[in-house]
């Protein structure tokens, strides 16, 4: 709920009211995203502070004001959800957002989102979140939990397909159009719809989420069909954006 709540919220801040109600209620009904709340794995939960993230990540780009809530509100909002982001499933939370700001700032041609961000400060907050917890863990599991977790689980699965779950880069782009289903049915309008909005802030910002991770999960040689959901509510808004801009023209 909570995580519709911010796709509805993030889509606000793009589209009116009649086309975010049609975005959230979509991608409340897509497979992936009902499949994931309904076995309520941890997935689900980066998903939620994925979308607070990515939102409050959005507020300040978009907000031109100097207050003190966009100077420093957002940015602890946005560390906030990432640290716990970690803490819940690792490197994705750290795959999603630097990647995003990292080529949001090649479209923009400046670093400036990295400064509003104050990095500084996002250090302190992940430390003070982050490390409690690694130190509490690891002196519990004896040292055995960093060890475990990285080279039994994530360097398995970068070496080959885990599990019995490997397949070939461009499967997440084959099965796209069963995950987002039935938004799924306005993707082409997607690609006309970026091409022609390359120049907008916005569309910049929904490329820079989705296109860098995309290309993470489909060179990692395990492929779950889970992988993709960080970066669905993004399609999703780009969908429908491009299926409003086909029918008014």
């Amino acid at each position: 709920l909570i995580s519709i709540l911010f796709i509805g919220l993030l889509t606000r801040l793009i589209f009116p009211l009649y086309q975010t109600i049609i975005v959230t209620l979509l991608f409340a009904s897509s497979i992936a995203f009902m499949g994931e709340a309904h076995l309520a794995k941890t997935d689900a939960t980066l998903l939620c502070l994925i979308c607070i993230q990515q939102f409050f990540l959005l507020k300040l780009i978009l907000d031109k004001d100097v207050s003190s809530r966009v100077k420093y509100l957002y940015p602890i909002i946005i560390w906030f959800a990432f640290s716990f982001g970690v803490l819940v499933k690792g490197p994705l939370s750290f795959a999603i957002l630097i990647s995003t700001v990292i080529v949001f700032c090649f479209f923009q041609k400046s670093i400036d989102l990295i400064k509003s961000l104050k990095p500084i400060l996002g250090i302190i907050i992940c430390a003070f979140i982050i490390l409690p917890w690694f130190f509490a863990i690891e002196e519990a599991t004896q040292g055995e939990f960093l060890q475990k977790a990285f080279n039994e689980d994530f360097l398995s699965k970068l070496r080959g397909g885990q599990e019995g779950h490997g397949a070939l880069p461009g499967t997440h782009l084959l099965i796209l159009s069963i995950a987002i289903w039935p938004i799924a049915t306005f993707l082409p309008c997607l690609i006309l719809f970026c091409i022609q909005n390359k120049k907008n802030i916005i569309v910049q910002f929904l490329i820079s989420w989705i296109v860098p991770f995309w290309i993470i999960i489909e060179m990692i040689p395990t492929k779950l069909f889970h992988y993709s959901l960080p970066v669905l509510p993004a399609i999703s808004i780009l969908a429908i954006g491009g299926m409003f801009q086909f029918k008014s023209n």
